[in-house]
């Protein structure tokens, strides 16, 4: 399909942003595997959407970074298990991102380092999994100073475009939910931890957990 494809492709970015040439390299990823099926086909329905992903409650830049830890020439298996990995993983980053204290950066050698090191994973056939871990291992670095990883991490976030800094969104917690919270934390008041525990199970059978906090409680999704 490389004659027309590529053509419709190119006609298709470049008369939507009037920029020419829109890239200056096409290529292909290997296909996506749902399940134990060899790729996905729109013959069969088995497709995804963003739209799908998001009225499932997913972050669409899930998707994306479950995308980047596996090299395109690889073939992904698909799970919405895996999803629901590559998601936690992302909030996790996000909210290490987020606790990062502006400033003017020092610019160390460590710095220095892991910029070197994340471009030379990107350079390498666009080793894009690598390059995550090398972010992964910047945060977790505790020789950084905080305005080092921010700058690096907002620097590489034009690349990996999975928005490091961006705020948790508030979920819209069904009202049956939100009784059946209370009502547990009602009878963990009265220490009746058996009504506690089976409704806990009936939150989670909902598709939520519950957190116990100092001021209440915190309802996620599961």
């Amino acid at each position: 399909h490389i004659q027309v494809h590529h053509t419709n492709e190119i006609a298709q970015a470049e008369g939507a942003t009037g920029k020419a040439p829109f890239v200056n390299v096409w290529l292909h990823c290997e296909f996506l595997q749902f399940g134990d099926q060899v790729k996905m086909s729109k013959s069969k329905g088995d497709t995804l959407t963003i739209d799908s992903l998001i009225e499932k409650g997913y972050d669409p830049l899930a998707y994306r970074y479950l995308l980047l830890t596996a090299h395109y020439r690889s073939p992904i298996k698909f799970t919405w298990e895996s999803l629901d990995a590559a998601q936690k993983t992302l909030e996790r980053l996000r909210g290490k991102a987020r606790a990062l204290k502006s400033g003017t950066p020092n610019n160390s050698s460590t710095a220095q380092n892991y910029r070197v090191n994340i471009c030379e994973a990107l350079f390498d056939d666009l080793n894009s999994a690598e390059a995550l871990a090398e972010i992964h291992g910047l945060l977790a670095n505790e020789s950084l100073s905080h305005q080092d990883k921010r700058a690096i991490i907002e620097e590489f976030d034009s690349v990996f475009r999975v928005e490091f800094f961006k705020e948790p969104q508030k979920q819209d917690v069904p009202d049956e939910v939100v009784k059946l919270a209370e009502a547990r934390k009602d009878a963990r008041d009265n220490k009746d931890w058996a009504e506690s525990d089976r409704l806990r199970d009936e939150i989670a059978a909902h598709g939520y957990v519950v957190k116990d906090m100092s001021d209440g409680f915190e309802i996620s999704k599961n």
